[in-house]
């Protein structure tokens, strides 16, 4: 039961998985947590994206990040009052962006994406990072 799963439970499960490699230019490396925010921490591989091509879609990401919180981790995230802050830092540059849901944000989205609007995102982003 989701009610009986807590962040701490969430934090330490994943982190046992890190690091992630989410495709070949993104790596989540670990999950925090502070007061209010679950804290994302990923590498970007810029062997295979430029810093600044991929800071320069930090507004499509956080549209499709909050677009792509739903079920089990929405509950979660609502009932404990929680949001999530994505950072991001340049494997060879050191540079770092990020952007940041606040738990209001998740708790007024109402948005679900279908299958086929998850895939096509997907593809968009496949084809983005891994032609680049």
């Amino acid at each position: 039961n989701i009610c009986e799963i807590n962040i701490d439970d969430v934090v330490l499960y994943m982190n046992k998985s890190c690091p992630i490699k989410i495709d070949e230019s993104l790596t989540l490396i670990s999950i925090k947590k502070d007061t209010s925010y679950l804290k994302y921490n990923y590498a970007i591989d810029e062997n295979y994206v430029s810093f600044e091509e991929f800071a320069s879609l930090l507004n499509l990401l956080k549209e499709e990040s909050l677009k792509s919180i739903t079920g089990d981790l929405k509950t979660l995230l609502v009932n404990s009052q929680f949001g999530i802050m994505y950072n991001y830092k340049g494997s060879i540059s050191g540079k770092e962006c990020s952007f940041t849901l606040d738990y209001e944000d998740i708790l007024n989205c109402s948005f679900e994406l279908s299958d086929e609007t998850i895939n096509e995102v997907k593809d968009i982003y496949d084809s983005f990072f891994l032609n680049n």
